[in-house]
């Protein structure tokens, strides 16, 4: 079912409105974690054309995200995190997999690494659940980064080790050899990295983040793109 009111498709415009209607209270105290005021959240949704939260709204939010977090990553994680609360009004399990997703790669970005291994696991269970083997792929992919950060290496190998099979099973030479840029997994499928390797890496990335002056538009980008 498409997202818009009449049969037209949702649009960017649309979803920028909504963000707007936000930022601007309208949906203050109604989008809830149990999602309680499901009709009152739809009526709101109707206001601005919205029929039905579906994949390709959600993807529509995602794609906004993409763009802000590139020039402000707080205000993207803002917008992330409506997406993911609308996304859990969708009867498809894709859809709310791709709204958690979303929440995470915000939160990666911003470093809330804890937070963001959350919302992925999230991701990847909606994705199983859907049978988007490659989507949950993905989201272990990007996940990998952030069990590094928190010291969780064995589980960061196993996550690559997961993905690597998932991607070879699919012919996804793309996201293959995306996957062994990382430095988790090499061309032979084994894991590259010890965990010796991987708690150095670490620390690395303990110091690089007490030390180093993030800029939006340096290290964040830099991590996005790995992550998308």
């Amino acid at each position: 079912m498409m997202s818009g009111m009449n049969g037209k498709p949702a649009s960017q415009e649309v979803v920028r409105k909504l963000v707007h209607a936000s930022a601007a209270g309208e949906f203050q105290g109604v989008v809830a974690t149990d999602i309680s005021n499901q009709s009152k959240i739809r009526e709101l949704l109707q206001r601005y054309g919205v029929s039905d939260v579906d994949h390709l709204l959600i993807e529509l939010f995602k794609q906004e995200v993409d763009r802000l977090i590139r020039s402000d990553a707080r205000e993207a994680l803002v917008v992330a995190e409506l997406a993911e609360s609308l996304s859990r009004l969708s009867a498809d399990p894709a859809a709310r997999g791709l709204g958690a997703r979303t929440k995470a790669m915000a939160l990666h970005v911003l470093s809330s690494y804890a937070e963001a291994v959350e919302y992925y696991e999230k991701a990847g269970r909606l994705y199983r659940e859907a049978g988007r083997e490659v989507e949950m792929a993905r989201v272990e992919r990007a996940m990998v980064d952030a069990l590094i950060y928190l010291g969780r290496y064995d589980e960061a190998i196993r996550l690559a080790d997961e993905a690597r099979q998932v991607f070879v099973r699919h012919d996804e030479n793309l996201l293959l050899a995306q996957l062994a840029e990382d430095g988790i997994d090499d061309a032979d499928g084994e894991a590259e990295l010890g965990a010796e390797d991987l708690e150095r890496a670490g620390a690395l990335h303990e110091q690089a983040a007490q030390h180093e002056v993030r800029d939006q538009g340096g290290r964040d980008a830099q991590v996005f793109e790995g992550l998308r």
